[in-house]
């Protein structure tokens, strides 16, 4: 131990005073867990922290020591393995044939689609000149009936229609 300029005995250079209050950051470096592990202790109560006038929590150095070594077992959460390749791989596959196949009910629904406008074209384009043959037809049926008319009324009718006309 050292003395500071007051003489007062102190942490050697390098050790930090156990009564020191460190950030979840620089207690996250000093004792290897990560900083959201101890949040998650913070909150749960098996680590006494306090909130800094900047805002921050902050723990006490030596409540690290008493917390249990961090899990090393060597398995990187960030490393992929094997097994997680090859469940993405399939899936991707799985993925891939779903997409063809709904790409080949796609065509076929337009396929289908384009030939019944076309069928429902034609099928207009017939009601069409029906409707317009229907038209000649009662025009034509009209003038017969007015000629049929005209052909039952007596002569000596027919002879005084002309003659006022």
């Amino acid at each position: 131990m050292t003395q500071d300029d007051q003489g007062r005995p102190g942490p050697t250079r390098g050790q930090l005073p156990d009564d020191q209050w460190l950030t979840l950051t620089d207690a996250a470096a000093r004792c290897g867990y990560t900083r959201e592990a101890l949040r998650q202790r913070v909150r749960r109560g098996s680590l006494r922290a306090t909130k800094g006038n900047d805002g921050q929590l902050r723990v006490q150095a030596r409540a690290l020591a008493d917390l249990p070594p961090p899990d090393m077992s060597g398995v990187d959460p960030g490393q992929d393995d094997n097994a997680t390749l090859d469940v993405l791989a399939s899936t991707v596959a799985d993925l891939r044939t779903d997409l063809e196949r709904t790409r080949t009910a796609l065509d076929t629904a337009l396929a289908d689609r384009l030939a019944d406008h076309g069928r429902a074209e034609r099928a207009e384009a017939q009601a069409t000149a029906e409707a317009t043959r229907a038209v000649v037809a009662e025009a034509r049926l009209a003038a017969a009936e007015a000629a049929l008319a005209e052909a039952r009324l007596p002569w000596v009718v027919r002879l005084m229609r002309a003659m006022r006309r």
